[in-house]
């Protein structure tokens, strides 16, 4: 028995000791807890102070760095960088050599340019009295050497990006904002303006941008600006694009003007395009300046053939086309109308229909064409057989016209020359032309 309770204190003993153990664990963990929050605690504090003090010093280098470059970017201070740019009129030949400092230089300034005129478009409408202000000073930058009037006659919208003038890339910037104010401005600007790419510039983007209410302010300014230019720096292809753009694009009458087209150089070269130009703008009323310059004695004979083919849609209609033929026949001698007549007759007979009642020739045209073959039969009664079988010729195939109302076609009318020998006789012709004129043959090549 003694032992039974001697093992039962033992047990009791170590079930104590076991507890207080367990206690003593458990107490030591919470105090370790306990310590380890209050670490932690003390450290989330400073890393919150750290932070609060890292933010402090974020916005106060943000601040000041904004109050070291905000006011560089302010519509004013932009343009005024424009003042201290260099005008590049007459170095394209520098800048293409072998000069890299000019060079450098130059693609330094449009980088510059560049930055102004985003600046400026960034800004949106805030830009605009800053424009105002400059368009009205006057001043402007040469941006591109030798920047010509004929480049912003060109539509794009990335025009501004390339401007060859502080102005011009100016204009861009209103015409990218494309609002009503800064498109007034732009109107504004274009019937104040005295350079004509200034003007062609603006016409056309406002046409663009809205051609209903600024047609009749386009017209205008660009009317006004040919009659002070016409006669000094805006001739040729200028002139050409200007005036076709006012018909086709503001759709006014430009008959009046297109009389400034000049087709024939101080040499007397004869410019075809520009004449077919000024025949598109002003028909028959163009014809009598053509005559004038078809009978001039030293225009060779392929430029009067070349001009002939492009007014043959008046030939019988008009007096003035119907004396160009005429002079055709009859300029080169009764031993050459066989050649060049012959020709001619053939390209009487021709439309432009190709077998289709399309732009068939009117019966008056028709008719009148009928009476010219009878003219020249008429005035060359010798025998010139070859001439007159290509004036039979061209009689039938007019007949012919006026009866099915429409053109044969044209590799129909071929085969049947080709048939009848009747090119072989022309062939044969011509050789001998080129014979008895050997100055017109090298005129050829």
């Amino acid at each position: 028995m003694k032992k039974l309770y001697i093992l039962l204190g033992v047990n009791a003993l170590i079930a104590v000791a076991a507890t207080a153990i367990v206690f003593q664990i458990h107490h030591a963990s919470a105090r370790a807890l306990d310590q380890q929050r209050t670490d932690w605690t003390l450290k989330e504090a400073q890393l919150q102070a750290s932070l609060k003090d890292l933010e402090a010093a974020i916005e106060t280098e943000i601040s000041n760095k904004a109050k070291m470059t905000i006011p560089q970017l302010e519509p004013s201070a932009l343009l005024e960088r424009f003042k201290d740019m260099q005008n590049y009129t007459n170095s394209m030949s520098m800048i293409r050599e072998e000069n890299a400092p000019l060079r450098n230089q130059w693609r330094d300034q449009m980088r510059e340019t560049y930055f102004v005129l985003q600046g400026l478009r960034d800004n949106g409408d805030k830009s605009l009295d800053a424009i105002r202000a400059y368009l009205q000073s006057g001043h402007n930058v040469e941006l591109i050497p030798n920047g010509n009037f004929s480049t912003p006659l060109y539509f794009g919208d990335e025009i501004e990006t390339v401007p060859t003038s502080s102005r011009l890339g100016l204009m861009g910037v209103l015409i990218n904002l494309n609002n009503s104010a800064s498109l007034t401005l732009l109107c504004e600007t274009m019937l104040s303006a005295t350079n004509p790419a200034e003007i062609c510039h603006a016409a056309q983007a406002l046409m663009r941008a809205n051609g209903e209410e600024f047609r009749s302010v386009c017209i205008k300014s660009l009317r006004q600006m040919l009659a002070v230019n016409t006669k000094s720096n805006i001739i040729g292809y200028s002139l050409m694009k200007v005036l076709s753009f006012l018909k086709e694009e503001c759709g006014d009458d430009v008959s009046d003007l297109a009389t400034a087209i000049e087709f024939v150089d101080e040499d007397g070269n004869i410019e075809i395009s520009l004449m077919q130009k000024k025949l598109e703008l002003m028909g028959e009323s163009a014809l009598p300046s053509i005559r004038e310059a078809f009978s001039k004695p030293e225009v060779k004979l392929t430029k009067r053939m070349e001009m002939l083919s492009n007014f043959n849609e008046y030939i019988g209609i008009n007096s003035d086309a119907n004396s160009m033929v005429k002079l055709m026949v009859d300029g080169y001698g009764d031993s050459n109308v066989d050649a060049v007549g012959s020709v001619v007759m053939l390209m009487i007979s021709e439309s432009d229909s190709n077998g289709s009642k399309e732009n068939t020739p009117s019966p008056e045209m028709i008719q009148g064409r009928l009476n010219l073959l009878n003219e020249l039969e008429q005035s060359h009664p010798d025998d010139q057989a070859l001439f007159k079988e290509s004036i039979g010729f061209s009689r039938n195939i007019l007949n012919q016209v006026a009866t099915s109302g429409v053109q044969p076609n044209s590799e129909e009318m071929m085969k049947q020359l080709i048939q009848s020998g009747f090119m072989d006789r022309l062939g044969k012709a011509m050789i001998e032309f080129a014979k008895n004129n050997p100055e017109m043959v090298d005129e050829m090549h």
